[in-house]
């Protein structure tokens, strides 16, 4: 009896430990935007139950009314609602099933604009969320409501190709993932003709279709090989296969095409150093955040950044380049010599600048021996020139009209024949 009894108190131990193991297990949550090609055999459902399988914890919901087209999506209460309700980790976005596919002239006035403001809507109330176009299918026999007055989609082929051209522009053009699900459609229909992946109206898709369009995302969004996924939804094991397969083969093996690793942080700067002090320029991509460490103790947290160093010597410049959970690190050596010298060239180019506020102007005195052939540049804080001046004759002053010139932070340079330069920064 005491022996039963600690078996049951063992397998009790055990269920409670996978129990809080699964809770403490990260959720994902995932909305989609689109219409009847995504709540047809209510996909995100099985996408879901295709997530669970493999251990994976997923909450998914949708606003997909019949026909709706992103312009629509603007002004409807429920996927307004649904995107102010934040906290989502994914945000899926699909196009009225044709509209991608038609003329040009439609398609940058009526679908890449509104695109743009879905992908915008969603980042506001959302700004970690990663945003996925779903890439949808041409139909079974091509758009014949559409033929006559556009050749192009008189074919599936050629209806399709227009799909898969137009969602991969509208992922590149807002810098989101995409998912292939019309390219995955493409080679089942060319691999596996057997498997119909359309319902009777040669549009929608059947539950095969649907499992297809699932397992795509599941592959997106988790970057796992969807030849381990347990859950063949209604479909025969040998059919399901044949689906996971053309999945690993086109997605999961191709997973840098559809944009996964391109939009992380990419963190880079460069530096010029005057003296004693080094102004460095922020060339990192992808990052909202951002953190330097100048290797004397000292950090700052702007875009670009102006330090003093106090002393000669060797320091290792990080900067830290972030977006919400995901970071990149640089690092660069930057060396500082002895001020005199610094000091020595300054005066022997230039004595003093100053502005002139009546006149809009910078003021700059030069030392009488400036050489004919030097440069006087005006650059903003990302280095673009605004102003250049060469030095034609002999001069004691220059003055740089600034009228247009916006205010800000700006660079005064002094670029000499030897190609050495001194740059001293100017608030306008």
């Amino acid at each position: 009896m005491k022996n039963i009894v600690l078996l049951i108190y063992g397998l009790v131990l055990c269920l409670n430990f996978s129990l809080a193991q699964e809770n403490d297990k990260p959720k994902k949550r995932v909305l989609f935007i689109g219409n009847s090609y995504t709540h047809v055999n209510v996909m995100p459902n099985i996408f879901q139950e295709i997530a669970k399988s493999n251990n994976e914890i997923i909450i998914a919901e949708f606003s997909a009314p019949d026909g709706y087209s992103l312009q629509k999506h603007l002004n409807n209460e429920i996927t307004l609602s649904k995107l102010k309700e934040a906290n989502w980790d994914y945000i899926i976005i699909q196009e009225q099933s044709q509209a991608p596919s038609f003329n040009d002239d439609y398609v940058q006035k009526e679908v890449y604009p509104f695109a743009k403001k879905i992908h915008e809507l969603a980042l506001e109330f959302n700004p970690c969320a990663q945003t996925i176009f779903y890439q949808t299918w041409g139909r079974k026999n091509g758009d014949s409501t559409m033929c006559k007055s556009w050749q192009y989609v008189c074919t599936y082929k050629g209806m399709d190709s227009l799909l898969s051209l137009r969602y991969s522009k509208m992922a590149e053009m807002n810098e989101s993932w995409l998912s292939p699900v019309g390219k995955v459609w493409y080679h089942i229909r060319e691999k596996h003709p057997e498997i119909n992946l359309y319902h009777r109206d040669g549009s929608h898709p059947s539950k095969e279709g649907s499992y297809a369009s699932a397992l795509c995302f599941y592959t997106i969004i988790f970057q796992k090989n969807p030849m381990h996924i347990k859950y063949n939804y209604d479909l025969k094991t040998e059919e399901a296969d044949k689906i996971k397969s053309i999945v690993k083969q086109y997605v999961y093996d191709s997973l840098s095409l559809y944009n996964i690793y391109k939009y992380q942080p990419i963190a880079e700067f460069n530096y010029e150093v005057n003296g004693h002090e080094v102004m460095f320029n922020n060339n990192s991509k992808y990052s909202k955040n951002y953190e330097w460490d100048f290797g004397d103790g000292t950090k700052s947290f702007d875009l670009n950044s102006d330090h003093k160093f106090n002393r000669a010597g060797e320091y290792k410049v990080s900067l830290i380049a972030s977006k919400c959970d995901k970071k990149d690190t640089v690092i660069h050596k930057v060396s500082i010599k002895s001020n005199d010298s610094y000091m020595a060239k300054l005066n022997t180019y230039m004595i003093e600048i100053k502005k002139n506020k009546e006149k809009k102007l910078i003021e700059i005195a030069l030392n009488p021996t400036f050489q004919i052939g030097n440069k006087i540049l005006l650059t903003d804080e990302n280095g673009k020139t605004l102003i250049e001046h060469v030095i034609d004759k002999q001069q004691s002053s220059l003055s740089l009209d600034i009228a247009k010139i916006k205010q800000g932070t700006y660079y005064v340079h002094v670029i000499v024949a030897d190609k050495s330069s001194i740059k001293k920064k100017i608030v306008i």
